[in-house]
């Protein structure tokens, strides 16, 4: 009996990494959603950055005459960030645990925070999206929020399907799910009432999440900014207009009047203003700022296959820049990358513990260190992960909030 409760309570090294990669992969909300498809890309001879080629774009002609066009290639970068981690000290006692009491004091909270961060690191490249829908302040509060930010991925070719995603902060989903109550059929609304889910939107799969961030646009008070110089293109815009010298914050969105924006496959007008983003903060000097922009991760084009602007800005056209909101996000798998690195492991024999465990389905990689000290009859439990996060922001859209 005794040697059975001794084997019951012996908790091995990779017992306890093994369960904490499980904990880690089953706390992602946001990370289960993104591509994992350049996992293994990375090794040892492409250093800490890869190379990725985005779609290529040509244009038909009409006619019988052949038109051959140069390939006009783009690409992107994936980098790898700081390693994240968290760190716990364990007692011999703590170690003596049944394996499910363990998990539940130790091992779940720690899994909790380290999935956290790493779902909030993939939601901060988020500021890079300059398609939204919403009310700017506003709560979504009815179905048609998802309806148009569907209409919105779809006006630029992005793919429909079972890959589409609507993360919302906690707070807008309580009023999204509130305003769904009297909506749609019994069964739609027993889900809803009972779970607490909204289960799939107008094409969404819909997750709450904590991690939603709520940036300011900077100041409250931008008086009239406008454009200052016609024939303006590429990914920055002087403008003039502004408060003496006010700060205008990366992440913010903005329209210009008459600048509408283009189908990216037929490069027609699509009758709705050009939306951009603000990608790196800016402070105005005498009310004139230089603005580093974006719109669907590029500069402004007017010409070629890439163009995505009906005119470019004409000389005094007004920007209307979007209040302060909560960034929930509509998105396609294809909008969010990650990888999980495989870290170093200490050889055989050496002073401590040290193993990486990739979750096969998920494809996270998570690495465990053990170490004993003796002074303190204390163990110390480090777990590692090395991430890379990508935005491709012609994926998706901010459903702005509250």
């Amino acid at each position: 009996m005794e040697s059975t409760t001794m084997a019951n309570n012996l908790l091995t090294n990779d017992i306890i990494l093994k369960t904490a990669l499980m904990e880690f992969s089953n706390n992602l909300v946001f990370a289960k959603t993104a591509r994992r498809d350049y996992q293994d890309k990375f090794n040892s001879t492409t250093g800490s950055s890869i190379r990725i080629r985005k779609p290529t774009r040509y244009e038909s002609r009409t006619g019988q005459n052949i038109s051959v066009q140069a390939i006009n290639e783009q690409y992107t970068n994936i980098t790898v960030g700081e390693m994240v981690g968290v760190d716990v000290e364990v007692t011999s006692t703590e170690l003596a645990l049944q394996l499910d009491d363990f998990n539940r004091e130790i091992l779940n909270p720690a899994m909790i925070t380290l999935a956290n961060k790493i779902d909030s690191l993939l939601y901060d490249t988020s500021v890079e999206i300059s398609n939204f829908v919403g009310v700017a302040g506003s709560a979504p509060n009815s179905f048609s929020i998802a309806s148009d930010a569907e209409s919105r991925l779809d006006s630029f070719g992005v793919p429909q399907g079972k890959d589409r995603f609507m993360m919302l902060k906690s707070f807008d989903a309580g009023s999204m799910r509130t305003a769904l109550y009297n909506t749609f059929n019994e069964n739609f609304n027993k889900d809803i009432i009972l779970n607490g889910s909204m289960g799939n939107l107008s094409g969404f799969d819909c997750y709450s999440t904590q991690n939603i961030i709520r940036p300011s646009r900077g100041d409250a008070s931008l008086t009239a900014p406008a454009v200052m110089g016609a024939n303006q293109s590429g990914s920055s815009l002087i403008v003039d207009g502004l408060t003496a010298s006010a700060v205008i914050k990366r992440g913010a969105l903005f329209t210009i009047a008459g600048v509408n924006s283009l189908n990216p496959t037929s490069r027609t007008d699509t009758g709705q203003l050009a939306q951009f983003v603000v990608t790196a903060d800016a402070q105005a000097v005498a009310g004139v700022a230089t603005l580093s922009i974006s719109i669907n991760d590029s500069g402004i084009v007017s010409t070629g296959p890439y163009r995505n602007v009906s005119i470019l800005p004409p000389d005094n056209a007004l920007l209307t820049f979007q209040a302060t909101h909560t960034k929930n996000i509509a998105y396609h798998r294809e909008a969010f990358a990650l990888v999980t690195i495989k870290l170093p492991e200490l050889a055989n024999g050496e002073s401590a513990y040290q193993k990486n465990m990739m979750d096969p389905k998920a494809k996270i990689n998570i690495r465990m260190t053990r170490q004993y000290k003796i002074d303190n009859d204390q163990y110390v439990l480090r777990f590692d992960v090395l991430p890379a996060v990508k935005c491709f922001p012609q994926y998706a859209a901010i459903v702005m909030g509250s």
